[in-house]
């Protein structure tokens, strides 16, 4: 006797379509030239996605995709100088004092730089390299939050 198939699960499930991609290479220029910030660049495009009944980013999602597209396309990403930023830590330079001074001196040379985020877990990972002794810094103080 044939019996009726029942499709799975798999095979009855309906995609559902992922959010519109923004446009980066806009959004790297706007901020290069200072034109926008990100949470206005992610409001336009909200309201440009909502107009046309499309899914996007949440404005977190939008963030870490941004910094993830940064990062895979941006070549010339300027590494710290690690020695530097722990000897300023003994002056008692804050993280965000050290990513803003980092950051700035990498724009005027119009090069790519960590997001802050990934600024501080990489200062992390080097100062438990410094402090294993695999690290160049001489300075394993604790970094000021």
């Amino acid at each position: 006797m044939d019996q009726l198939r029942v499709p799975s699960r798999k095979q009855n499930k309906i995609k559902t379509p992922i959010a519109k991609e923004p446009d980066w290479q806009e959004l790297q220029g706007m901020l290069k030239e200072q034109t926008t910030t990100r949470m206005l660049f992610w409001r336009k495009y909200k309201a440009e996605c909502e107009s046309q009944s499309l899914r996007f980013y949440r404005y977190s999602q939008f963030c870490r995709h941004f910094s993830v597209w940064l990062e895979r396309n941006s070549k010339n990403i300027i590494e710290p100088d690690w020695d530097w930023i722990f000897q300023q830590t003994q002056s008692g330079m804050t993280r965000i004092e050290l990513w803003r001074t980092y950051s700035q001196s990498c724009a005027l040379s119009d090069h790519f730089y960590y997001s802050y985020n990934n600024f501080c877990r990489t200062m992390a990972l080097w100062q438990s390299r410094c402090s294993s002794g695999k690290g160049t810094a001489t300075n394993t103080t604790a970094i000021p939050q």
